[in-house]
């Protein structure tokens, strides 16, 4: 076999080892060991590193906007690796890492070993290759070491680090693994601190790419639906806020009560969560009792203060103070209950569940006239087709500059 089929042989390793290693981070997000869709990812990541390690030990390979470097070769990958490739930038890149160094091929038991050590990190940029590396040294892990994060040369360019669609798809995956990690750990300081850190993020895509933030919200079958609901609950949640005049406070006040209303359904069983099959009326009891279960964590919650009171009303009135999902007969409910049972039901009936299928969005907000406030339906059904106005070109006056500003669209509290 002549050289070059070698290096093309090579590269494709190359590339189907990442690809494969964004799946295998994805599966541990979403599945407990010994899951099968897990166990499947990590023989595929352990045979695929053994195959690039075969041809060419010591492989240096590095995510750099839509390209993948095996040493200092460029690699184009095809456009139907870009997700999964995206998907791996953005996992590294919320640790500080670019990239990484195949030493030798793994076990199925030092991959887990590396999954765990990156699971415990919270993301937002840290803690970079040289702790991470240092601590895998010191667990006896060589068969990887992790490079440094690199950027584009242009922030902007697409699959740059300030690519819009990355910077959205980001955030989106960073909720999802902070949902993942509040069901299967309850409420901490830690995770609060996480959620605060992503609603900013929420609220900041909002006001510079709106409707790549709305896109978001489109059901994505591979995410599970427990773990995607309560995201596309915060989105919905500042989006209509918004619209209300609520302050930048206000806004990630409104989109973590959202985020944590229904902390209880982490105690229900896999059966239930998986909306896989229809419920008996044994599963339909739990299901009805997670109320409960929300309100009674949030007060066991750490360090109760005013903020964690208030979430805890707004999640007993969104739950118990007058039949979910209808709130037109409740008294004086506060706002971010009226907001959030809004977007709750929303978001439910756009994912397919065996007792209905899924919804168009203007479908929805139809089936849900006179079970919420025309006002709040008004702005959801307005969102779902908003397009911002463009940019004036730069140098151009404002014979109006001295007119009030007016907003006609926006309801004021």
């Amino acid at each position: 076999m002549n050289e070059t089929v070698q290096r093309r042989l090579f590269h494709s390793a190359v590339l189907r080892f990442t690809v494969r290693l964004a799946h295998l981070f994805r599966s541990r997000n979403m599945f407990p060991p010994g899951h099968p869709s897990l166990e499947l990812n990590l023989k595929a990541v352990g045979l695929l590193a053994g195959e690039v390690v075969r041809r060419e030990p010591g492989t240096d390979i590095h995510l750099l906007g839509s390209r993948v470097y095996a040493g200092d070769t460029s690699l184009r990958p095809p456009k139907g690796m870009l997700r999964a490739l995206r998907e791996l930038m953005e996992y590294l890149g919320e640790r500080g890492l670019g990239g990484v160094r195949l030493n030798a091929s793994p076990s199925e038991g030092q991959l887990m070993a590396v999954l765990d050590l990156l699971e415990a990190e919270p993301g937002g940029g840290g803690p970079g290759a040289e702790v991470l590396n240092r601590r895998l040294t010191q667990s006896g892990v060589l068969w990887l070491s992790f490079h440094n994060l690199r950027s584009a040369l242009d922030d902007e360019e697409i699959g740059g680090t300030g690519d819009p669609a990355l910077v959205s798809m980001r955030l989106y995956l960073r909720g999802v693994r902070a949902v993942h990690r509040l069901y299967d750990r309850g409420i901490s300081a830690a995770v609060l601190l996480e959620l605060h850190r992503i609603t900013l993020g929420i609220c900041e895509l909002s006001e510079i790419a709106p409707v790549r933030l709305r896109v978001l919200c489109e059901p994505r079958d591979f995410v599970p639906h427990v773990h995607r609901h309560p995201m596309h609950m915060a989105i919905w949640s500042v989006l209509l806020g918004q619209r209300f005049g609520l302050s930048r406070n206000d806004q990630v006040e409104l989109a973590i009560c959202a985020f944590i209303v229904d902390v209880g359904m982490r105690h229900l069983p896999e059966q239930i969560l998986s909306r896989e099959a229809e419920l008996d009326e044994a599963q339909v009891e739990l299901l009805r009792g997670h109320p409960i279960t929300s309100v009674q964590e949030l007060l066991a919650a750490p360090r109760m203060g005013e903020q964690l009171r208030r979430r805890t009303v707004i999640a007993f009135e969104h739950h118990i103070a007058g039949g979910y999902p209808s709130v037109l007969r409740w008294p004086e409910p506060h706002l971010y209950t009226q907001i959030i049972s809004l977007v709750d039901a929303f978001d439910a009936l756009r994912s397919d569940a065996p007792w209905h299928k899924a919804l168009s969005g203007p479908d929805a907000v139809a089936a849900l006239r006179g079970k919420h406030p025309d006002i709040l339906l008004d702005h959801l059904a307005d969102l779902l087709t908003f397009q911002p106005p463009p940019p004036e070109p730069a140098g151009v006056a404002d014979d109006d500059e001295d007119d009030e500003p007016t907003n006609p669209g926006v309801a004021r509290a």
